[in-house]
């Protein structure tokens, strides 16, 4: 029976079913009513549906080989709109502006994850990048900068002078604690003889630092409330230091 003969009533569960519920699109379901995609368009809007658009209507539909190979045999020799062309920098500030603040969906995410999984970069890709990047991670430019609470020895510490002092220093004594001989690597830090506080000028002096394990240094700094090896042992590293 045509569609144009069915009643409302009829016409909603079916809609409602195939279109909304299947997913399929006007012209699939003309097709298996019997009917134009017109009629079925027609009802999609007197009844209230929210339609999809164009490209849901085609989606699903296949194409033959020939019409396939006409449509390449068309677009050869013809250049995308964009193809070749350079945005000003007034678009290009525009089209940022426009995409600030924006955030993805999960579904989109999971999608630019799936897309951009196995892609490779060149070697020179990589190094515009990388070169791009300079100086816009640092400081007040960082996503975590937070007005520069980092207190200034926690920042020479993580220097990379403070990591090449204390090297010299492990090198000097020979990988091994002064205090007690202990030579496990990581078992192992760099005291300043001189307050590291109050001798600034000394900090990165290798002759004023010494290679302590966690334990002797403890005994250097009581007032840390680090647990050392007892009052004795402490005044024997003290004697050694000097």
């Amino acid at each position: 029976m045509a569609m144009l003969l069915r009643k409302p009533d009829e016409w909603i569960d079916i809609l409602q079913k195939e279109y909304i519920d299947n997913k399929k699109s006007s012209l699939t379901i003309a097709k298996e009513y019997g009917c134009g995609s017109t009629t079925v368009y027609r009802w999609l809007k007197r009844l209230g549906f929210e339609t999809r658009g164009v490209a849901d209507t085609l989606r699903g539909v296949p194409l033959s080989e020939a019409h396939k190979k006409a449509v390449s045999e068309s677009l050869k020799g013809i250049n995308t709109w964009m193809k070749g062309r350079k945005l000003s920098s007034e678009t290009k500030r525009k089209l940022k502006l426009s995409s600030t603040g924006r955030k993805h969906t999960e579904e989109s995410k999971k999608k630019m994850s799936e897309n951009r999984k196995g892609m490779k970069f060149s070697k020179s890709h990589c190094e515009a990048i990388s070169k791009a990047k300079v100086g816009t991670q640092n400081g007040s430019n960082h996503w975590n900068w937070q007005g520069g609470i980092t207190p200034d020895s926690d920042r020479i510490r993580r220097s990379r002078d403070y990591k090449a002092w204390r090297l010299a220093v492990y090198k000097k004594d020979g990988f091994t604690c002064v205090g007690c001989g202990d030579s496990r690597g990581r078992n192992l830090e760099a005291h300043h003889k001189l307050s590291f506080a109050n001798y600034p000028d000394e900090r990165f002096n290798v002759d004023n630092g010494v290679t302590l394990c966690t334990t002797c240094h403890a005994e250097i700094h009581p007032e840390l409330g680090f647990v050392g090896r007892g009052k004795q042992h402490a005044e024997a590293i003290g004697a050694a230091l000097g």
